[in-house]
């Protein structure tokens, strides 16, 4: 299934990117699958911001974050890394149901 394309979906059905609580979508499960990291102590650390939570990370600049992304991943931004992490937390939450929607998705 592609989780990106749940990411697109729930941004378009009002999903605020901006308001995501960031410690319930970027897990040390999404990092370990998404980067080059294992975990998020690990993101926190290699970031080089002066962040001690991922909380923190609203308060870096979208760009500074785009360029750390960018390294420790195949995606392109910031807002890229945010959408796969928001569908992966709502494929997580759906019990399932995200595989029997995988093929309906992938058209």
């Amino acid at each position: 299934m592609d989780l990106g394309k749940i990411g697109d979906m729930a941004e378009k059905f009002g999903v605020d990117l901006d308001k995501l609580d960031l410690q319930q979508v970027i897990t040390d499960k999404f990092i370990k699958d998404n980067t080059t990291l294992q975990s998020v102590q690990a993101f926190l650390e290699k970031s080089g911001f002066d962040v001690s939570s991922v909380l923190d990370l609203k308060n870096i600049s979208p760009d500074k974050l785009d360029g750390f992304i960018k390294q420790i991943s195949s995606f392109q931004s910031w807002k890229d890394f945010l959408q796969k992490a928001a569908g992966s937390q709502l494929g997580e939450g759906l019990g399932g149901l995200g595989d029997k929607l995988g093929g309906f998705l992938n058209k």
